[in-house]
């Protein structure tokens, strides 16, 4: 199985999409989406390694940072041997940095959504402040091999990738 949790984008019928939130998912096909599981990222009802790859593009920030390292210890415990469990998340590091560098009202305003998220509705809040080292460190803890680290906007800010 390949399985997305909380991405809010329809990647396509082979994936199977998990979403804490039922309404339909934005897709570039003109059709409706909805997802297939619905869910909260934290604990999901799937037997442990029954998935070949686990993707989160922009959801890991909105768990509570106390419970970053448990959340992702339950999505690797859902990858079969082999299997990848890929994570994309603001740079938190990087988005400091920024707002540090460039020192104008517009950034000011722009770095609010980047680290609190869009709070346009009750699942858009960011909880928690992921880094290059955080994020491996938690993958490492749950028994997976990091075998990728990006950084930088190409990469989708943050972009861990761990194995089984």
């Amino acid at each position: 199985m390949k399985l997305v949790i909380g991405t809010r984008h329809w990647l396509g019928g082979e994936w199977t999409h998990l979403d804490g939130d039922p309404a339909r998912l934005q897709s570039d096909d003109g059709l409706l989406h909805y997802p297939d599981i619905v869910s909260r990222a934290e604990r999901v009802l799937l037997p442990d390694r029954s998935c070949r790859v686990v993707y989160s593009q922009e959801c890991l920030e909105h768990v509570p940072w106390n419970r970053t390292a448990e959340v992702v210890g339950e999505w690797a415990r859902l990858i079969e041997p082999g299997g990848i469990l890929h994570i994309e998340v603001p740079d938190f590091l990087a988005a400091c940095k920024q707002a540090l560098e460039v020192d104008t009202l517009d950034m000011d305003l722009a770095i609010q959504q980047i680290i609190f998220g869009g709070q346009s509705n009750m699942w858009d809040y960011h909880f928690a402040g992921l880094t290059h080292r955080t994020l491996p460190f938690y993958m490492e803890q749950s028994g997976l091999t990091v075998i990728d680290i990006g950084r930088g906007w190409e990469r989708g800010w943050l972009t861990v990738v761990g194995e089984r």
